[in-house]
């Protein structure tokens, strides 16, 4: 027993994809993880854009084109060209995402702004099967309708007011 706890890998400074995260159980049970990768984690908003190259829109095209990535790579694994210089995601990280596209391991998102909540809600029409959750939201107030009408989580940093 013990209280159980969601963790993520720590951000990388070269992709918005900051890894996979698992649960945990910080009791005394010596096999602490108890579901291992049970999300993936994505940085859009102000870090999202520092790691794809200093603009939102380069990297909500980057987090698209890599979700769409993912779906060729589920549909035919020996045709995907991951090892190539131009390939956006190598094969290991497109089949990392296959689940996430599928909608059998949800995406963790941080995103903060209104825009930013608005794009990863659209996200839906493109990718129907994905299970988005908003990670600080700090702006989601203001698109709290939108966010109810696609029924999606939201994880709310309980520090944003202070």
């Amino acid at each position: 027993g013990g209280v159980t706890r969601a963790l993520v890998a720590p951000s990388s400074a070269t992709s918005i994809f900051a890894g996979q995260g698992a649960v945990i159980d910080t009791g005394t049970d010596p096999d602490a993880v108890t579901v291992p990768r049970a999300f993936q984690f994505v940085e859009l908003g102000e870090q999202g854009a520092a790691a794809a190259g200093g603009s939102r829109p380069a990297a909500h095209l980057q987090f698209r084109a890599s979700l769409a990535a993912a779906q060729r790579y589920a549909r035919n694994p020996a045709a995907y060209d991951g090892d190539s210089r131009d390939s956006l995601l190598n094969r290991a990280d497109a089949a990392a995402l296959v689940p996430v596209v599928a909608g059998r391991v949800p995406l963790l998102v941080h995103v903060e702004s209104a825009a930013d909540i608005r794009q990863v809600l659209r996200l839906k029409r493109e990718f129907p099967a994905l299970r988005p959750v908003l990670v600080g939201a700090s702006e989601g107030w203001t698109v709290a309708r939108e966010i109810a009408a696609a029924n999606g989580p939201v994880i709310a940093s309980a520090l944003s007011d202070i």
